[in-house]
């Protein structure tokens, strides 16, 4: 939903598949694109408990999301930064798409089959500057701090990838202008379901600190917590907006909020089926009869698994618990910022 998801191949080997899968190409199921990782194409033979011989290929990789990577910011030569001023949150997201893919001042830097969706303006108006971050990753943050889902795909009639930033619709049980989904063994629409609940490194209370060095810095601080309810966390900026700071800050404190998830096998069946009646990023409600829980929570992961047995889909509805690259991420981002203190 936000960052670039992953998928593997296995087909049976044969010459004609191992030479075409031997190639740079870009695997297209429906509307989505996989991107082949360098040096994972594996070619197995596996004997069989009868003596039989079954030869496989395997090709791992990405999604096409995962293109938004290949450029970094590189801001315009009059400006130390690449800025965008008082936009909506998907105007922000394609202005860096446009600036550095599609219509890069170097036109070496462009992917000739790139197009951006039409603008819906989603989102709250906010500022926003890069300098040389990898555009995916940057992107991936600014849709995660607020719910917006985007993705590349192609489009089969226009013979074009297209970049675009959408927001999911609530089909939960809260409301009533769309159908709503529901989720519960009772319904016999899931096969097994778990409940986390993570308060790992949560925070409520950004302390932001802008341009200056020292006792000159500007110190912004968010969050209205106090006492044993309050954490803190300090983030690295290098605006002197208190505007531009405050908005740093509620990131922030969105990003390190506490996490609530069920991950689940669900059933692709009339009423919930998977691409009609919701899809990712849509916000849902979950029953768990076992755990006493009823949550109105979006749809962040979906695993689609093709094989003899059609289709079976693993879902994770509401936040994933961080993983341990997670951590290590935020970690070092950390200590990017405490080392500008």
């Amino acid at each position: 939903m936000y960052e670039p998801g992953d998928f593997q191949l296995e087909i049976p080997y044969s010459e004609k598949n191992f030479q075409l899968l031997d190639s740079d190409m870009l695997l297209v199921h429906g509307i989505n694109i996989g991107i082949p990782d360098p040096g994972t194409l594996k070619a197995v033979e596996k004997a069989s408990d009868n003596g039989t011989v079954k030869d496989t290929i395997t090709l791992s990789g990405v999604t096409g999301l995962d293109m938004l990577n290949w450029r970094v910011a590189i801001p315009p030569s009059e400006s130390a930064y690449d800025t965008i001023s008082s936009s909506p949150v998907e105007t922000v997201m394609k202005h860096y798409v446009d600036s550095h893919l599609v219509n890069p001042t170097n036109t070496d830097r462009a992917l000739s089959n790139l197009i951006i969706g039409t603008d819906k303006v989603l989102g709250d108006s906010i500022n926003y500057y890069m300098r040389y971050e990898k555009i995916g990753e940057e992107l991936s943050n600014i849709a995660q701090s607020y719910g917006l889902r985007h993705d590349i795909y192609i489009d089969k009639a226009l013979k074009k990838l297209v970049y675009d930033v959408f927001e999911g619709t609530d089909h939960s049980a809260e409301q009533s202008e769309n159908n709503r989904v529901i989720f519960s063994r009772k319904l016999e629409n899931i096969l097994e379901q778990g409940y986390t609940k993570s308060s790992k490194n949560y925070a409520n209370h950004a302390i932001v600190g802008g341009s200056g060095t020292g006792t000159s810095r500007i110190i912004q601080e968010v969050g209205t917590e106090t006492g044993f309810n309050r954490r803190e966390v300090f983030i690295s900026d290098s605006s002197s907006s208190l505007e531009d700071l405050t908005q740093t800050g509620n990131e922030a404190i969105e990003k390190y909020k506490k996490t609530e998830s069920i991950p689940a096998k669900v059933y692709n069946k009339k009423n919930a089926e998977y691409g009609v009646d919701w899809d990712l990023g849509d916000k849902v409600t979950v029953i768990s009869e076992k755990y006493g829980k009823t949550l109105h929570l979006r749809v962040t992961e979906v695993t689609e698994n093709y094989s003899s047995k059609g289709l079976e889909l693993d879902v994770t509805f509401g936040d994933p618990i961080p993983t341990i690259l997670d951590a290590l991420k935020s970690k070092f981002q950390e200590y990017e910022s405490l080392k500008n203190v």
